[in-house]
């Protein structure tokens, strides 16, 4: 699930500089609110159902939740510099596209290494 969430995202954030109307941007912010909203409630879902002792899930969550902090703090200056550097926001749909894209492939790996597949419960 928190893979095809991942997917879903990346999908939304390529799409990121099609919107010309407002109401093209309404309805791309209705969507992308809705798959980013998933990849937080996804992760959390699937750290909790993997951790050994349930006294460790507060750590564990601690630990997802401090990786993904740092991680958000490093996409706007890159992403201000693109705009600076460019005409307009396309590097900024391209560049988070493709790095949603990476870190898609990368889940979908570990998923796909596991013995019950890409669909098994692990």
């Amino acid at each position: 699930m928190f893979a095809f969430a991942g997917i879903s995202t990346e999908g939304v954030m390529l799409c990121f500089n099609e919107p010309h109307t407002n109401v093209g941007t309404v309805v791309f912010s209705v969507f992308f609110s809705f798959v980013s909203g998933t990849i937080i409630s996804a992760g959390t879902a699937a750290i909790s159902t993997r951790t050994q002792n349930p006294q460790n899930i507060g750590t564990h969550m601690g630990m997802y939740i401090g990786t993904a902090g740092f991680t958000v703090s490093i996409g706007p200056p890159v992403n201000g510099a693109q705009v600076d550097n460019s005409s307009g926001f396309e590097q900024v749909g391209i560049f988070s596209g493709i790095v949603s894209l990476v870190g898609d492939v990368l889940m979908l790996n570990r998923k796909l290494v596991t013995n019950r597949g890409i669909l098994g419960k692990v």
